[in-house]
């Protein structure tokens, strides 16, 4: 194998399939009851592979994102990454874990035996028997982890639940211009077998100023449309066929509004290409359903939105996925204080190919399904 990554394949800050074919640093952290862990794969290019599993070897999700950066010393052959990676990703009642590191072996260390066949050196924190294949899976060897060692409490979060019920979950903090945002946007993607439909729901608080806001899903019909206060969720495939749909926030009769109760305040559209429109559809629809609301929480108000839609809106063989929370106090216009799910620097992220990351798709559709090309975009691409 490479020691990294083909060129022009890396990005820093996102996440890379197979990572662990390259030169790369990995870190398992399992509770050993139930045999929950993650595992966190990183490179000296910048990537990451950030995975779920249960049981042993079975991943449950791959690609979540995380803050990763990295840098390498060409004089003295040292590399450095730092990330800030979210409790939320460890398990319940985290006690064990083990790190490994790969590389390309040199001639000193092919000479003192240390090179596999494929040319790598494996090393880790608590190895395995002598002798064995290399096997970061081998669950039995890891050493002992005390959360309160470095000061973690309560780990556990809505990333696992979530998981256990065969949902994706995001909880966005990271704004455009690469800072924390002030009120994080909690999104969740569930696939609806049944309808053969999938669900994103999202769940945010809104300050004072979101709600003085004027309706900003006038701007769905016009030009403006990409700058409508709420959420962009990208689908994107690797020939740059892409589905865009918008969670608006209506902040004139999101109050009023039922749980249950239709809104319009959302679009599905249809591109091919970052910015070749094929197709542009308002409003909810009988395979298209949009829900808003506010709720009241403790004196705050937090929004409440669900959009549930046919896989045939998905594009055929969806790869990577980006989010944009459109959510400025009192503009409508992307700037760096809006949340985004993969963060690459770019003044205007909307319609940007290049920033979207790896999806997990076995949670998001049946890959079977999404495989063949839908009635919807077979008529669209004919027209």
């Amino acid at each position: 194998g490479a020691p990294s990554p083909p060129d022009g394949t890396c990005k820093e800050g996102f996440p890379y399939d197979e990572l662990y074919n390259y030169e790369v640093v990995e870190t398992f952290f399992l509770c050993d009851l139930s045999e929950e862990y993650v595992e966190l794969e990183f490179a000296p290019c910048g990537a990451h592979l950030i995975l779920l599993l249960h049981p042993r070897r079975t991943a449950l999700v791959q690609y979540l994102p995380v803050n990763y950066t990295a840098e390498i010393d060409h004089t003295s052959g040292v590399w450095r990454g730092t990330a800030q990676v979210p409790v939320q990703y460890l398990p319940y009642q985290v006690n064990r874990f083990n790190a490994f590191a790969i590389h390309m072996g040199t001639t000193e260390e092919q000479e003192n035996g240390l090179v596999w066949e494929d040319g790598k050196v494996y090393e880790s924190l608590y190895p395995a028997l002598d002798g064995i294949q290399p096997d970061f899976h081998n669950l039995d060897v890891f050493g002992d982890f005390d959360p309160a060692a470095i000061n973690l409490q309560d780990v556990g979060s809505e990333t696992w639940d979530s998981i256990r019920q065969s949902q994706l979950y995001y909880e966005m903090e990271t704004t455009v211009g690469g800072n924390r945002g002030d009120k994080p946007l909690q999104i969740w993607f569930e696939r609806l077998d049944e309808r053969n439909s999938l669900k994103i729901s999202v769940r945010q608080e809104k300050v004072s100023s979101d709600l003085e806001m004027e309706n900003s899903c006038d701007s769905l019909h016009d030009d403006r449309h990409d700058e409508t206060a709420g959420v962009q969720v990208y689908f994107i495939t690797e020939e740059e066929k892409y589905l865009q749909v918008i969670l608006g926030f209506n902040s004139t009769n999101t109050a009023s509004h039922q749980s249950d109760a239709a809104s319009e305040c959302t679009s599905a559209s249809f591109l091919w290409g970052s910015n070749s429109l094929l197709e542009r559809r308002f409003g909810s629809a009988e395979d298209f359903y949009y829900t808003e609301h506010l709720v009241s929480e403790n004196d705050r108000q937090v929004w409440e939105a669900s959009l549930s839609f046919s896989w045939n809106y998905l594009p055929p063989g969806i790869k990577y996925i980006q989010v944009i929370n459109n959510n400025n106090d009192m503009s409508t216009q992307v700037d760096p204080a809006d949340l985004i799910l993969f963060r690459e620097h770019s003044d205007n992220p909307v319609h940007d190919i290049e920033q979207s990351g790896l999806v997990y798709r076995a949670l998001l559709v049946d890959e079977s399904y999404n495989d063949v090309v839908s009635p919807i975009w077979s008529e669209i691409t004919l027209l």
